[in-house]
């Protein structure tokens, strides 16, 4: 777009949606990219879907996250301090609310990207008056799908799993190798940690560590297919889909309203 371009967008007041996604290792079968190309897509396809409705935009997707300190052990991982991760979405967003979009979601395609990301839409709330909503986890919108579709058993579907593997085989066919692929599932020492993404676990951790992988999957992708991958993808574009909608409908106005009384 130019400039002029997005201040048309401005103007109708679109929706505009952030894709964040990460550069980190995703095992030897899968690019470093992964989560960001899921989740640009995922962005891109849900936009389409919604244009024929209301006005939406995407925005260029963050490429970094942040990366615990057992993922940024395997080489071309690129992970950005908290602090740094914070202060880039704080300006990203505030430079869209500074031109006067006032109608941002945020969608998540990394796992530890999540709490760094509230406390920055935090600080853009106390700052700028302004709300963004946020998917935590773009692929949990997947999990009816996952429990039913799904060929692999608990603990399949974690970091390059059988789920992100499928949807990369449907979104990139040409960055999978599926014969590098490898299982590697262990059980967490107990059932309040998450095992799989179907059951997720009753508390946060800071790290994965309990999980051991020597090529870095947590799951197994030897299980993925294309059509688990379609079937999922399908479903995460219908729940963002589902939730723009609202949020620009229903939510979005009703917060303008009352911020002008």
């Amino acid at each position: 777009m130019t400039w002029e371009e997005a201040k048309k967008h401005v103007k109708e007041n679109s929706l505009v949606i952030v894709p964040v996604g990460s550069f980190e290792e995703h095992g030897p079968h899968l690019p470093l990219s992964t989560d960001s190309i899921i989740v640009e897509e995922v962005a891109k396809k849900a936009a389409a879907k919604l244009s024929e409705e209301i006005p939406v935009v995407v925005a260029p997707t963050i490429f970094f996250g942040y990366e615990s300190p057992n993922v940024r052990k395997y080489p071309g991982t690129i992970s950005l301090r908290i602090e740094t991760f914070i202060n880039l979405v704080y300006d990203y967003l505030c430079s869209l609310i500074d031109h006067g979009f006032k109608r941002i979601l945020v969608i998540n395609g990394h796992g530890q990207n999540y709490g760094a990301l509230r406390v920055a839409l935090r600080k853009i709330y106390e700052d700028k008056g302004a709300p963004v909503a946020l998917i935590p986890l773009c692929l949990s919108l997947a999990k009816p799908v996952a429990e039913k579709y799904r060929k692999s058993k608990l603990g399949g579907i974690m970091h390059a799993g059988e789920l992100e593997t499928s949807l990369m085989l449907v979104l990139r066919e040409n960055l999978v190798d599926l014969s590098k692929a490898v299982k590697e599932i262990s059980k967490p020492p107990s059932t309040i940690l998450t095992a799989d993404l179907t059951a997720p676990g009753k508390i946060f951790l800071t790290t994965w560590s309990y999980w051991k992988t020597r090529k870095g999957a947590l799951g197994d992708p030897t299980k993925a297919t294309k059509i688990f991958g379609e079937k999922a993808l399908e479903k995460i574009v219908e729940e963002i889909y589902i939730i723009a909608k609202e949020l620009y409908t229903k939510v979005f106005p009703t917060i303008e309203g009352n911020l002008k009384h």
